[in-house]
């Protein structure tokens, strides 16, 4: 497999925006898999702070710390416990088969990034003893 200079950042870039996407990925997972009860004790809607007042923030985090502590309205409404459990041991399963995907992919992509660079190192050391060599006149004395 040949790759061209401009290949090569082209998939570089491909990878870090992979990275990214693969960053962010168990984060979602990991937040959709906590109850709603709780996703909506630390959901913020709407928050406008006065950096210049103090009181504003010391009544904003006031506000927070009371509706932490107060149990929601609507508990009862929701799936209960074992429900919000299963729903939790079940995305806690995708998440361990999705790293372990995650975990030979990259190993495929080392293999790879790997036998890339012997190759590279080999193209230019043949290209390096293909080239021609000019004799050099003798250095002239002073």
């Amino acid at each position: 497999i040949g790759f061209a200079v401009g290949d090569i950042n082209e998939v570089q870039s491909s990878a870090a925006m992979d990275q990214l996407i693969m960053q962010a990925r168990p984060l979602l997972l990991i937040e959709n898999a906590a109850p709603g009860f709780i996703r909506r004790r630390f959901e913020v809607r709407k928050s406008a702070t006065q950096p210049n007042k103090m009181g504003a923030v010391k009544k904003w985090v006031d506000r927070a710390l009371k509706a932490a502590d107060e149990p929601s309205q609507d508990v009862s409404a929701g799936p209960t416990l074992k429900e919000q459990l299963d729903r939790v041991d079940e995305t806690h399963k995708q998440i361990t088969e999705w790293l372990r995907s995650l975990s030979e992919t990259m190993d495929k992509q080392v293999s790879l990034l790997r036998t890339l660079a012997l190759n590279v190192k080999r193209a230019q050391t043949d290209a390096a003893a293909a080239a021609p060599t000019t004799p050099r006149p003798p250095p002239s004395a002073q």
